[in-house]
């Protein structure tokens, strides 16, 4: 029985000693991995994207000035057509019937107006030996008048008829221009411009080597646009192959969808070797501002949180590479906390400090705080203050370590470093 219980202890504690083994013993943690880049130098823009589609800058529709039956048509698309060129000939049979009808009409007037003059004539000289009366004369001379607006009216319809045959018959281009649409064939019929069923039968460009973009841009980026600016854009139709223009000008009338103002922002780009064709969109990108030789680094680095270190830990070592590039006198006072800072803009070169903000008093500080001096735990904010963000690498030990940098323009990709400037070839974590 002794034998027993006496295995039953030892089991025990073999037991006790592997679950301590296996769970309760404390392991090493695993060592962090990491992601690096290097810092470099090279060109940067910022940029405003955007999209639109890509037209003439000049459009004229070609409409009828007359009904009739297509009877030709002597242009069609992509075709280049001078001024004064007949596009479209229509047919006039019956115009000639009618302008016949009315040659008769003319002839007709033309022959009572005559005879109506004799009358006249005769009947003025008879009154001037009495022969007739006044009135006679008078009668004679309105129906003279009444036959020569006749006759009058009579030619201008014969006019208006011959018109229609020799020039609105033949529709012509008003402009030297490329045709982009023809929307006319062979037996249709016509309707004259003025009326409401009337279509365009062309639409003619006046020049494709020069085309504009129609972009829309968002509200929040329209201040960042100025007419001559410069454009970069590209068509998905010609891959690889980059285009340039400049904004021309910002139309003023916003327009509303979902909510989402935007404004419509006119591009001329130059299409002299027709590549380009109306229609196409573009994916365009207004340059803001560009750097030829900047000190870059990924923009992924400056987002970059340790998660092995504490919010405290990560604040002391953020200060701690502020103060570093601070005068003495005026590390000693932040360090000491409510002495008045020499600097007055120290608070805004602080902004951005760790995720909680700089240690600082003044505005956005804690209450209590005097003006112009900083504490521990304030947020302090200075309109036009630098920007300034945290990067963070390994030291000589392999210990996490942070430089605070000022940061200028970015493109989303790569951001700027303003300072410090010996930063290049530096490895930072991404």
């Amino acid at each position: 029985m002794k034998l027993r219980i006496l295995a039953g202890v030892v089991l025990l504690a073999a037991a006790g000693t592997g679950a301590y083994f296996l769970w309760g013993h404390p392991r090493a943690a695993a060592s962090p991995t990491y992601e690096f880049a290097k810092a470099s130098r090279g060109p940067l823009e910022k940029v405003v994207s955007s999209s639109g589609k890509l037209e003439a800058v000049s459009t004229v529709s070609v409409l009828p000035l007359m009904s009739g039956r297509v009877e030709k048509v002597l242009a069609t698309y992509n075709d280049r057509v001078r001024q004064g060129q007949v596009l479209v000939e229509l047919n006039t049979d019956m115009l000639q019937l009618q302008a016949e009808v009315q040659r008769a009409a003319v002839r007709k007037a033309q022959a009572t107006y005559d005879l109506q003059k004799i009358d006249f004539e005769e009947k003025t000289i008879l009154a001037s030996h009495a022969a007739v009366s006044d009135y006679d004369v008078k009668a004679s001379g309105t129906n003279l008048e009444i036959d020569a607006a006749d006759l009058a009216s009579a030619q201008a319809s014969l006019k208006v008829i011959e018109t229609q045959i020799h020039q609105y018959a033949s529709i012509t281009s008003p402009i030297d221009a490329t045709v982009l649409a023809c929307n006319v064939s062979v037996g249709q019929s016509v309707v004259e411009g003025s009326s409401t069923n009337s279509t365009s039968l062309f639409t003619l460009a006046a020049d494709l080597r020069n085309l504009q973009i129609k972009a829309s841009v968002d509200e929040l980026d329209i201040g960042a646009i100025t007419p001559g600016q410069d454009v970069r854009f590209t068509v998905e139709a010609l891959a690889g192959v980059t285009f340039t223009g400049k904004v021309q000008e910002i139309r003023l009338v916003p327009e509303t969808t979902d909510n989402v103002v935007t404004y419509n922002v006119i591009v001329r780009a130059d299409n002299t070797d027709n590549k380009l064709l109306p229609g196409m969109t573009a994916d365009v990108n207004f340059i803001k501002d560009t750097r030829t030789d900047a000190l870059l680094v990924p923009t992924a680095a400056l987002r970059y949180q340790p998660s092995t270190l504490t919010e405290a830990q990560i604040q002391e070592k953020v200060l701690a590479a502020t103060l570093a590039n601070l005068p003495s006198d005026q590390r000693d006072r932040i360090v000491e906390g409510q002495k008045p800072v020499a600097n007055p803009g120290l608070a805004g070169m602080l902004g951005g400090l760790g995720r909680g903000g700089p240690p600082g008093g003044g505005p956005g500080g804690p209450p209590g705080a005097r003006p112009g001096t900083v504490t521990k735990t304030a947020k302090v904010s200075a309109v036009g203050a630098p920007v300034r963000k945290n990067l963070w690498y390994l030291d000589e030990k392999g210990q996490l370590q942070v430089v605070t940098v000022e940061v200028g323009i970015s493109n989303g990709t790569s951001t700027e470093i303003v300072k410090p400037t010996d930063l290049t070839g530096r490895t930072f974590i991404l």
